[in-house]
């Protein structure tokens, strides 16, 4: 026990040092950029155009099926977090913590909840990305979504609300809660089987709305400078 403490006090300490060298910057509009992608709002045009494209490629019920089992993956990754581990493991958020909080940069004051273990963030965006790159069955397009949830799962530690390991841990939850819901949805509403597209357009426009989601978190950013 004595040495299973010890390496898990070092690993909280090379988790920090990891978390306070990837957090904040000196660039006042890289701050922005980030703080603009950290929010829901931003990605909103992204997943509609994300549900209009599923529902052109599947049949209503299969649609149906599908938001009702990513509304599902996102309900237990967001509660999991939430109302089990968070409160169990009471592990501060950096920007909370009272040994590194002063050192901690912090943008516009967002300083987020007391505790951060493990990032719903991270756990969220994993979860949705893996069931669709899953359903996609498209590389490129798979990997833009992917890196959507990546983004996302940055902006967390760029911000200082979250530690390297709250989204490590969120990322492998989100990867697990993921993955066995495409598997059930395939397995009793594909029955088996895959996606097929109606078109090769469909892809070519979610991965276009991803990419201009991508260049509005710029947009936006620079407009909120300029404010």
């Amino acid at each position: 026990m004595g040495y299973l403490s010890v390496l898990l006090e070092q690993c909280l300490q090379w988790d920090k040092q990891a978390t306070l060298f990837i957090n904040g910057s000196d660039n006042v509009f890289w701050d922005e950029v980030i703080y603009v992608a950290t929010s829901t709002g931003i990605w909103i045009p992204m997943g509609c155009v994300m549900l209009w494209v599923l529902g052109k490629n599947l049949s209503l019920r299969q649609f149906g099926f599908a938001v009702l089992f990513l509304s599902l993956a996102v309900l237990v990754s967001d509660q999991l977090s939430s109302a089990v581990f968070k409160p169990y493991f009471q592990r501060w958020r950096p920007t909370q913590d009272p040994l590194i909080m002063h050192v901690v940069d912090v943008v516009h004051a967002y300083r987020g909840g007391s505790y951060g273990f493990f990032s719903a963030h991270a756990s969220n965006t994993f979860s949705v990305a893996v069931f669709l790159s899953l359903l996609f069955r498209r590389r490129l397009l798979g990997l833009l979504v992917v890196s959507w949830a990546v983004i996302n799962s940055y902006t967390r530690i760029y911000l200082g609300v979250h530690y390297l390991g709250d989204v490590l841990v969120g990322t492998l939850f989100g990867l697990l809660i993921g993955s066995s819901m495409y598997g059930l949805y395939r397995k009793y509403i594909l029955q088996g089987g895959v996606m097929q597209w109606k078109s090769s357009l469909y892809p070519h426009i979610m991965a276009i709305a991803i990419l201009f989601s991508y260049c509005m978190v710029f947009i936006v950013a620079l407009l909120t400078m300029g404010a």
